[in-house]
């Protein structure tokens, strides 16, 4: 530190101790404006983070679903197609390679059918869903007991499934509802092994059981029925 410097810092402090109101006053002006500024910066954060979150919860900005027209409609008359587009897990790979890490897509195959135990008569009304694991990711799935499906699950085309609360406690008797988590339950003639139990979602739980989504599982699931699977993608930002 050469002289100048030193002779600069003198001079400095000298006005300070000269004039300490006038410093203090300085002192609490630069305070104030940088604290206003943190603030201001910190609520437009919290805004648009808040904004972000009731777009993704509450909205469906982020997500499209394409589901198989089924039926031609010409002057009021309705007529069934002869050749539906129906879709395959191979179509999402194909999206995901095309889409990368801007996006996540699934498909979904929803019916309903009876539910029971194994080992009991007792049957219980249920959604039956086929799903790929990347479901995960357009909900918060939250799992009570075990797990959710796994892409290994869908490859080797495995007997296993994951059920609401509701159903589990149902089909239990549980309140706890871990009990019938590696039971197996009869889903419209298939044992399927219970591999998870999903958390409640509120009063609206409705009795649910995901399984993997493969040809095997379509065909189980829908029989003689004309039911088609939707894609679903969803954007992983609202910017994309």
């Amino acid at each position: 530190m050469n002289l100048r410097t030193l002779a600069s810092l003198a001079v400095g402090l000298e006005a300070l101790r000269a004039n300490p109101l006038r410093s203090v006053l300085s002192t609490l002006g630069v305070i104030i404006g940088v604290g206003a500024l943190v603030s201001i910066l910190a609520l437009g954060d919290g805004l648009e983070e808040f904004s972000r979150s009731q777009i993704e919860q509450t909205t469906d900005l982020q997500s499209i679903s394409v589901t198989p027209r089924t039926v031609d409609r010409q002057q009021g008359i309705v007529v069934r197609r002869d050749s539906v587009v129906s879709f395959t897990a191979a179509d999402v790979e194909d999206l995901a390679l095309t889409l990368g890490e801007r996006a996540v897509g699934t498909l979904t195959l929803m019916t309903s059918h009876w539910v029971r135990p194994l080992q009991d008569t007792t049957r219980f009304a249920a959604l039956a869903v086929a799903t790929l694991p990347s479901t995960a990711e357009f909900s918060p799935v939250e799992i009570a007991f075990g797990r959710f499906l796994l892409q290994a699950d869908i490859r080797d085309d495995s007997l296993v499934t994951v059920v609401s609360r509701s159903m589990s406690t149902a089909l239990s008797g549980d309140s706890t509802a871990g009990g019938i988590l590696g039971e197996h339950i009869d889903l419209r003639g298939t044992p399927y092994r219970v591999v998870g139990v999903l958390e409640s979602t509120g009063p609206g739980d409705s009795p649910r059981a995901f399984v993997p989504y493969s040809a095997g599982a379509r065909d189980r699931l829908t029989g003689d029925q004309q039911l088609f699977s939707s894609l679903v993608v969803k954007a992983r930002s609202i910017e994309e």
